[in-house]
């Protein structure tokens, strides 16, 4: 099959989908993508684009197949809302951000049905926006936040925007150095965004203008629609600027950097560590069989759990205990500590208090313990020991009166194991950054905890 294509629509490496039909009223084919190759001499069985060697990826998926976007349009009302409004789109998590806006252009009725278009054409723009980290093993210089932008329920009024109507979408940054890069300006005919074109900005976060060690800089990106009839001159473009304008800050903290590489993040968002309770048993109670370790008591999440909501039967015993951490209590969130020293102090303390008040910690076992010493149990202390509300740093630290706000508990050491990998896993993916009581002195993320227990009130 051959398509003849107008010159200059399509860019060299830009990336378009395609599907078939035989006849008008046929079914469609799958989609399939394609990489547009304009070097001189190219064939028509050419695999890779010319001297990069890359092979071309598939294009872009409609929008409506994207899971992010859908749950942006299940939250319309937030994603249509605008910085006039107090907000600037819908924050779905520290990854992902959307907006919705809707572009019209065209000609209204101005007798019998003011308001109505009767040559135009109207549309729904969808800004998705993700951010994360580079990756393990990635140079630091540069950190990325992408967006993506694709209409829906496109329609076109009357015959003059129905045959000669393109639209465009463009991207630049405000009150800060990051740039856009690469292409900040894409254009294609309407028919194109109705098919499913969609169109990608990145904005890159140079670590070089970043503050502090964690080098951490903001980027406020901003974009732009145009809708214009093409080859009249008497129409000139409409253009529409976005009101909801993200936020995005970027780091290249060495203790992300080492796995996660360096990266950005949507910070406007409540970060929320979460955990479950998969075993059998009371999460406060300890009754049972002595070597069935595999109970909701000895877990981590259990332990989580009675100190957020039975604070009462936590220890060490204190009766007007008040554990931070939980987003429905009166103490506060948590921050992350990343001093070694102060972790092991926490450690240390709270090891010696589970000695002191458990009389099975050091129990061993050959078959249930851990390493050649064979220690079944770990001590789990909540908040964690990466914790500024950690049990020595909240106290010896801070030079104040032991309150008690926390709670220890002996765990299966591979239960701690495993919820250690998780919560690392949480600080890294969700970009929290430390401080340590010397050049990190600021504190950027507070987070909440937050157990479940099947069968258990949550709240």
């Amino acid at each position: 099959m051959t398509l003849q294509v107008p010159k200059g629509l399509l860019q060299d490496g830009e990336k378009v989908r395609r599907r078939a039909r035989a006849d008008d009223n046929g079914a469609w084919s799958p989609w399939a993508g394609l990489a547009v190759d304009l070097e001189q001499g190219a064939t028509a069985d050419k695999t890779s684009n010319g001297p990069r060697g890359i092979a071309p990826a598939p294009a872009a998926a409609l929008a409506d197949d994207d899971s992010r976007v859908q749950e942006c349009w299940r939250n319309e009302q937030r994603a249509r809302t605008s910085a006039q409004d107090g907000t600037d789109g819908y924050y779905m998590n520290r990854n992902t951000w959307c907006a919705i806006h809707q572009l019209v252009r065209g000609d209204a009725q101005i007798n019998s049905r003011p308001g109505i278009l009767v040559n135009g054409i109207i549309a729904d723009a969808t800004i998705l926006g993700t951010a994360g980290g580079n990756g393990e093993d990635t140079p630091t210089k540069n950190r990325f936040s992408r967006f993506k932008i694709s209409l829906k329920n496109v329609t076109a009024f009357g015959g003059v925007y129905s045959r000669q109507a393109p639209i465009a979408f463009g991207a630049g940054t405000y009150n800060t150095a990051c740039k856009i890069d690469g292409d900040s300006y894409v254009q294609g005919p309407w028919q194109q965004w109705r098919d499913g074109k969609v169109v990608e900005f990145s904005v890159v976060s140079d670590e070089a203008n970043g503050g502090g060690i964690d080098k951490v800089e903001r980027c406020f990106p901003k974009f732009y629609a145009k809708i214009w009839l093409d080859g009249i001159s008497t129409t000139p473009p409409k253009t529409y600027w976005s009101d909801a304008r993200p936020e995005v800050r970027c780091d290249s903290a060495i203790y992300l950097t080492s796995h996660y590489g360096s990266g950005c993040i949507f910070d406007k968002v409540a970060a929320v560590y979460e955990t479950t309770e998969t075993r059998p048993g009371v999460p406060w109670s300890g009754m049972g069989d002595p070597d069935n370790v595999n109970m909701a008591y000895r877990s981590v999440a259990s332990h989580i759990w009675t100190a957020q909501h039975k604070k009462e039967l936590t220890l060490p015993k204190r009766a007007d205990k008040s554990i931070p951490g939980h987003w429905l209590g009166a103490s506060g969130p948590l921050s992350r500590n990343v001093n070694a020293r102060w972790k092991i102090k926490n450690n240390e303390k709270s090891r010696n208090m589970c000695r002191l008040l458990f009389k099975d910690y050091d129990r061993k076992d050959a078959e249930l313990g851990k390493g050649p010493k064979h220690k079944v149990y770990e001590c789990d202390e909540f908040p964690f020991q990466s914790t500024m509300q950690g049990t020595w740093v909240s106290v010896e630290h801070l030079n104040s009166p032991d309150a008690y706000a926390y709670s220890i508990r002996p765990v299966w050491w591979k239960r701690n194991t495993e919820d250690g990998r998780r919560l690392g896993a949480f600080y890294g993916s969700r970009r929290i950054l430390g401080e340590d009581g010397t050049r990190r002195k600021t504190t950027y993320d507070h987070f909440w905890v937050e157990a479940h227990v099947p069968g258990q009130n949550p709240h």
